[in-house]
């Protein structure tokens, strides 16, 4: 086999793993817009650029003409360990830091990544992850009328950062609150003036706007621990129609 074909077959494997893999990173574990809500995005980044140059530059740099067919088979033998190595070990922090739910919780929606939920299944206060289906995030609530949840509680567990959210055993199922989700919501008028305009007047044939008046939407702020700076606008059910990168607890009207 020649050095080019070789090297180009290893360049078709990795597209090929990559092409079968996007759709799940993108579609699956990470639907928009929780990739930047969880600012994972520099992460991801850095995964792909890595597999980039063990992909594409190292067999550049390592395979060469004049070598003997088993130093050949020794370097590719090492390209191809070492990708796989990253490339297991990229998908573990993918999976360790995919959202896992999206958790209705007083005033706000919070994406959860997987190992910041404090599962049954764990043992004391540690967060036991890679734990979650790994069909997507789910869509709950807090149940604040739980009878685990005290006041005493929610106070120590906060001193230890851990908050109701985080914690599965008092996750509830989202129909049965979403009433209290849309009255918790703001009227999309509450917007300032030039964020109504950008995301209601200037989009033409906008799915969010279709069917519904703009005084009739509501948005409610789409947080995470590591970003407060996004809002979800919600139809008269409650559910998501529409993401917008807008600090949802500093854009009300003065």
């Amino acid at each position: 086999m020649s050095r080019h074909w070789s090297i180009l077959s290893n360049w078709m494997v990795n597209a090929v793993t990559l092409a079968f893999a996007a759709p799940l990173i993108f579609g699956v574990w990470y639907p928009y817009p929780t990739l930047h809500v969880l600012e994972m995005g520099r992460t991801l980044c850095t995964i792909l650029g890595i597999q980039f140059f063990l992909a594409v530059a190292l067999p550049i740099l390592l395979i060469k003409t004049n070598k003997t067919k088993k130093a050949l088979a020794i370097d590719w033998t090492l390209i191809i360990a070492i990708q796989i190595a990253a490339f297991l070990l990229g998908f573990f922090v993918l999976i360790n830091g995919r959202p896992v739910a999206i958790v209705f919780e007083r005033d706000r929606f919070v994406v959860l990544q997987a190992n910041e939920v404090v599962w049954r299944s764990s043992k004391g206060n540690d967060h036991c992850a890679i734990q979650g289906s790994l069909r997507g995030p789910l869509l709950v609530a807090v149940d604040f009328q739980n009878p685990k949840l005290s006041s005493t509680e929610l106070i120590f567990q906060s001193f230890q950062g851990i908050e109701p959210s985080q914690r599965e055993e008092l996750w509830t199922d989202y129909a049965s609150v979403s009433k209290q989700v849309l009255d918790a919501a703001k009227p999309a008028t509450d917007l300032r003036p030039e964020d109504f305009e950008k995301f209601f007047m200037k989009k033409i044939n906008n799915p969010l706007t279709a069917d519904m008046l703009a005084d009739q939407i509501k948005f409610i702020p789409f947080t995470s621990t590591k970003n407060k700076e996004w809002i979800v606008f919600l139809d008269n059910s409650g559910h998501a129609r529409e993401y917008a990168p807008i600090d949802g607890f500093k854009q009300y009207k003065q």
